[in-house]
């Protein structure tokens, strides 16, 4: 094994491995190598003038947006900025967005793998996006609460609930009108048990009419076992969160049978 061989060797993988596609007056190429999500990178080589435009067509900055990497200021700005600048690349005719270059044909390949090389080392930013902690249930419950709320309502999330024993426990939202009111309670799929136990006993206890009490389940009815759902109907009107619209129309027909009855 010299080193001949050894360059071959690679340069013939390499070879085997690109793939080329017609498109429009240019040319589409599928490299042998991949993004982080396992894409291969795609260039666009095409004519421009006297010599050759190379472009990714925007796919690194594409994959930041969907990762939610904020590209036009703070370190993901700094660090294109400084690997476009490190890769000598100039992008002539093209759009902001694509990671470019123009050069003479003869230069096509180093053009090529310069590009692409920073496709991929732009696209690594995506480490950069923040991530966000899963929405609660409880409050995607509060949530769809408020989003119906009108403006004379007061919606108050932890609010206090009495019990007929005189003490006060904590419910997931209560919402109030001028001549209504209704409560609900979010129980997570997570501990479905512990949940529905809960629930139950602050339902049962509480000192409301039965007609003012909403259970607002995670999922659908096939998600919960029959007996919890029995139980949590003698004590509230119990709906699924995954029925779209279901939480919201059992607040309103809370507050409206309330107001009825006074």
């Amino acid at each position: 094994m010299d080193r001949n061989s050894v360059v071959a060797a690679f340069l013939r993988a390499i070879n085997d491995r690109i793939v080329i596609h017609e498109y429009g007056d240019g040319l589409l190429a599928d490299l042998p190598l991949t993004y982080s999500d396992g894409d291969s990178v795609r260039l666009l080589v095409e004519p421009l003038g006297t010599g050759v435009r190379v472009s990714d067509q925007a796919s690194a900055y594409e994959r930041l947006l969907l990762a939610d990497v904020n590209t036009d200021a703070g370190r993901a700005a700094e660090a294109i900025a400084t690997t476009v600048r490190v890769a000598g690349l100039a992008n002539v005719g093209g759009e902001e967005d694509e990671i470019a270059t123009f050069g003479p044909l003869e230069d096509l390949g180093t053009m090529m793998l310069a590009v692409a090389q920073a496709s991929i080392r732009v696209e690594q930013l995506r480490w950069l996006a923040i991530r966000r902690a899963p929405v609660r249930f409880a409050d995607q419950v509060v949530e769809r609460v408020q989003s119906v709320a009108r403006r004379d309502w007061k919606v108050e999330r932890n609010a206090f609930l009495r019990l007929r024993s005189g003490r006060e426990r904590a419910v997931t939202v209560a919402i109030e009108t001028p001549t209504a009111a209704a409560y609900v309670q979010a129980l997570s799929a997570k501990d479905k048990d512990q949940a529905a136990e809960h629930c139950y006993y602050l339902f049962s206890w509480a000192d409301v009419p039965t007609r003012s009490r909403v259970a607002a389940l995670d999922g659908k009815r096939s998600d919960w076992p029959s007996e919890l759902l029995s139980e949590l109907g003698s004590v509230a009107d119990v709906e699924f969160f995954g029925d779209k619209g279901a939480v919201e129309s059992a607040v309103q027909r809370a507050l409206q049978e309330t107001a009825a009855a006074h």
